[in-house]
């Protein structure tokens, strides 16, 4: 039981960093627009989405911000009543900051404030949460695929 405690901790270190680290570049970047900061690279842009990935279903706000609270709590509940180990924790982490971080956004705005955007590729705008959801799926999906969870090589019981 304490291994799992110890596993609990990274996943609410990294969703805290996530949702901080997500509202802080926000609000640091604030309206900002085509700030080039590297040349063909990479750039900050206003954005404003009030749909989800890649901008679908806009002007669905509340159904989005319910439909993705419902998965943040569910995200929550899997952490505390499942066993995941502690690199499914780090992802689950990951994940449910950005969540926060996206939620905290349409609750306060109506939207979701993007601003990264990749100049050598055509890419739809994007925001620190969504880095955070994304390679925390990816590393989740790792975790499924392959079954690589610490309690698994470690023996603990599913």
């Amino acid at each position: 039981m304490k291994l799992m405690r110890k596993y609990r901790i990274w996943f609410v270190i990294l969703a805290v960093i996530a949702a901080v680290a997500d509202q802080t570049v926000k609000h640091l970047t604030g309206a900002a627009t085509d700030q080039v900061l590297i040349p063909g690279v990479f750039s900050l842009t206003y954005a404003e989405n009030t749909g989800i990935s890649f901008s679908m279903f806009s002007d669905g706000n509340l159904l989005l911000t319910l439909i993705t609270s419902l998965i943040a709590c569910g995200v929550i509940a899997y952490t505390f009543i499942g066993r995941p180990g502690a690199l499914c924790q780090c992802a689950l982490g990951m994940i449910a900051g950005g969540a926060a971080g996206n939620i905290i956004d349409r609750i306060s705005c109506g939207y979701v404030h993007d601003m990264i955007r990749f100049d050598f590729i055509s890419f739809p705008v994007f925001n620190v949460a969504d880095s955070f959801i994304v390679t925390g799926a990816v590393i989740l999906a790792f975790c499924v695929i392959f079954g690589k969870d610490d309690r698994e090589r470690k023996g603990v019981a599913k």
